[in-house]
């Protein structure tokens, strides 16, 4: 079989609490059984290392950050000419351009670049972000004419591959990020009680893309009508110290603070998917969020934010809400009108796990081997 190096420099890759890495790590899990040989370059040892090396899948750790830049790219090319890899598939933006000049320093010619995240969003990103973005959506834009192939994770990334930086649509896959459906559809729909209302809202403490602060603005409307509501925030981690104590002090502005709870990440969500009544995702840019495709097999209606590959995981009306990002009081008007018509917040639970079958992980490792048969 090939050999395949994998590079994974983004901001969190090390942390292994975004989807992405979760959704790789199952994949090569899955692929090693089949014989694929893969290798994963991170910038920097964490959690992610510990998964991947304790499941004996090769890792390897380079710097690459400032003057670590072309140290870290020495270190790459001697590996791969060490190696002779048949494939390299980069998984950022940052990786990105790394696998090209050393696929073009090396002669390694077959290129594969996984998209699982929008460039730009004007309305919702801050100015940095936005730079940044620019930054890499012009650096992308040159060097994916010498990619075999695009893989894009929704439609939307697909579409603004096409439309924004004008890679041809032969170039580009769209393979859907998966999960272990069986394992949530056994989760039970939730008897609602009137006692206590319990929201979730699951995802890394970065209230910048994941919006945390807007469902925190919202729970003063929220309260009007529902004293005895609770908001739990899974995705606490010590590296988002900042960040927590930010949303905190939102909270005590708002007289929220007795009303919102941090737990922190957990690798398995199903209990604290067992408890809760519905999620709430208030993001403000979106690829397609792997934990809410888990809510959804678990049963669970989904109030969102009107973006991204969310509008490819909720029919508006059917398994959930859509709502403007940045809107906290349409959010709290969604929340409230849910929480008030048991029945619909019942039928949606149910609607919740039709169409969710193309995202089970079995799928997603099929497509995946299937682009390296044929690359």
């Amino acid at each position: 079989m090939k050999k395949i190096l994998i590079l994974n420099f983004g901001d969190i890759a090390h942390t292994f609490q975004g989807g992405q890495e979760r959704n790789l790590f199952t994949v090569i899990n899955e692929l090693k059984k089949n014989n694929w040989n893969f290798t994963l370059v991170l910038p920097q040892y964490g959690k992610t290392y510990e998964k991947f090396h304790g499941a004996g899948i090769k890792t390897c750790i380079f710097p690459i950050r400032g003057i670590l830049f072309f140290l870290g790219l020495f270190k790459l090319i001697k590996l791969i000419i060490k190696e002779k890899y048949d494939i390299i598939q980069t998984e950022d933006c940052r990786s990105n351009l790394f696998g090209f000049i050393s696929s073009k320093l090396t002669g390694i010619g077959t290129l594969i670049a996984f998209r699982h995240d929008v460039y730009l969003n004007k309305k919702t990103m801050s100015k940095f972000l936005l730079i940044k973005k620019v930054m890499y959506k012009f650096v992308d834009k040159i060097i994916f004419q010498f990619y075999s192939q695009i893989v894009a994770v929704s439609i939307h990334i697909a579409n603004e591959l096409v439309n924004k930086l004008h890679v041809p649509g032969e170039k580009i896959k769209i393979i859907p990020c998966g999960i272990e459906i069986k394992k949530f559809s056994k989760i039970p729909i939730k008897k609602y009680s009137k006692k206590e209302f319990i929201i979730g809202c699951i995802s890394r403490i970065e209230p910048s893309k994941k919006g945390q602060h807007i469902l925190i603005k919202a729970i003063p409307f929220i309260r009007k009508n529902f004293n005895n509501i609770k908001i739990y925030f899974i995705g606490d981690d010590r590296d988002r110290l900042k960040e927590k104590t930010k949303l905190q002090n939102i909270a005590n502005k708002s007289h929220a603070a007795n009303n919102i709870k941090f737990i922190p990440y957990k690798e398995d969500i199903t209990g604290i998917l067992k408890k809760v009544d519905l999620i709430v995702q208030p993001s403000l840019y979106e690829g397609l969020p792997i934990s809410m495709i888990e809510a959804l097999a678990s049963g669970k209606p989904v109030i969102a934010s009107k973006i991204g590959g969310i509008n490819e995981l909720i029919v508006n009306g059917k398994n959930g809400f859509l709502v403007q990002p940045g809107n906290h009081e349409m959010l709290a008007k969604k929340i409230i009108y849910l929480l008030k018509n048991k029945a619909l917040l019942k039928k949606m639970a149910h609607n919740a796990r039709k169409n969710i079958k193309k995202f089970d992980i079995k799928t997603n490792t099929f497509l995946v081997e299937k682009l390296y048969r044929e690359i």
